[in-house]
């Protein structure tokens, strides 16, 4: 008995005198695809190069199986491709090897990267990264996902070289069928949602309402604040049968009350009494000694009534201090 030799589609060569039904598709649109499904399309892309390679040789392998598992045949594939193509005078910019080595450690990179980015413990907090290192590691994420496109690109133009070729009247598919309009507008509708979560992430991501975050300015964090209050805040609103509080603005540095007290004695208000009883409730209120942390005073200005005279009160961080 002789030695067994196991025939494969790599082993088994076109027949001179038929040619190669390949998947001839626009570059244009495998992109599209690839991109708007995840990736997915590219599993479909490799499938149909399979399929036409086993028809063609008439073989037993498993068309969906190579493709499903394409890290491991994409090799196999783009060689097998750039032979047939060679018999026909068509070359590729790069060979077989390269473009199966890209595609192979951007699947292994992506795969790692996304893991270990949603993993408890991720490499933003491993590198206690600015804002801008995050959006930059994030774009790397994204160009691992679809960086798998790119080799599959050079093989698909000598595909598409060869059918011109070799086929009477071809031209690659550039029209979207019903079933890819159908997972376009699926899978576009999934990136819109995706999209939106990221942009909300990215704007308010760590933000502590009681806190500015490090690139908004002080001004307008209290403009925030001041919009927040009047938000829930009826103005003007009655306290107590003596004191009205009319308004509330924002400061440069601080936020600042308006009251107008009446039927009062004005000989007994005066600031240091005013400030005294202030920063006995204020002081207690966490919320509020936390904002007087980040260098915002609140200010009380209160408007005497019967004499119309004005009195402003500054309370700060270092009021509660001693305070306490």
């Amino acid at each position: 008995m002789g030695n067994m030799t196991t025939v494969t589609a790599e082993t088994v060569p076109p027949t001179d005198n038929s040619n190669v039904d390949l998947f001839s598709v626009s570059l244009k649109r495998l992109v599209i695809l690839s991109i708007l499904t995840l990736g997915v399309y590219e599993f479909y892309w490799f499938y149909k190069n399979w399929q036409a390679i086993k028809k063609h040789d008439q073989s037993s392998l498993w068309a969906i199986g190579r493709a499903i598992l394409s890290i491991f045949y994409s090799y196999s594939l783009f060689k097998r491709i750039f032979e047939i193509s060679k018999k026909h005078d068509i070359k590729s910019k790069f060979p077989a090897t390269l473009l199966a080595v890209v595609y192979i450690v951007v699947v292994v990179l992506g795969n790692v990267f996304i893991r270990f980015w949603n993993s408890d413990t991720n490499i933003i907090e491993l590198l206690n990264a600015p804002r801008t290192v995050e959006i930059a590691l994030i774009v790397l994420q994204y160009i691992f996902l679809f960086g798998t496109v790119v080799p599959l690109l050079f093989v698909q133009k000598v595909i598409n070289a060869y059918v011109v070729k070799e086929f009477p009247n071809p031209k690659p598919k550039e029209l979207f069928n019903s079933g890819e309009l159908v997972m376009m507008i699926i899978w576009g509708a999934f990136w819109l949602a995706i999209g939106g979560v990221f942009i909300v992430g990215l704007v308010f991501k760590n933000i502590d309402l009681n806190k500015p975050m490090d690139n908004v300015t002080k001004e307008n964090y209290i403009i925030g604040i001041v919009a927040g209050i009047k938000e829930v805040m009826p103005l003007p609103d009655t306290s107590d049968q003596w004191t009205t509080i009319t308004d509330v603005t924002a400061e440069p540095s601080a936020i600042r009350y308006h009251y107008v007290i009446s039927g009062l004695d004005s000989n007994l208000l005066t600031e240091e009494f005013l400030k005294r009883v202030l920063l006995a409730d204020a002081c207690a209120d966490q919320g509020f000694v936390e904002i007087l942390d980040e260098g915002i005073n609140m200010e009380y200005s209160y408007t005497i009534a019967e004499t119309d005279q004005k009195l402003l009160i500054s309370v700060t961080s270092a009021d509660c201090q001693i305070e306490q």
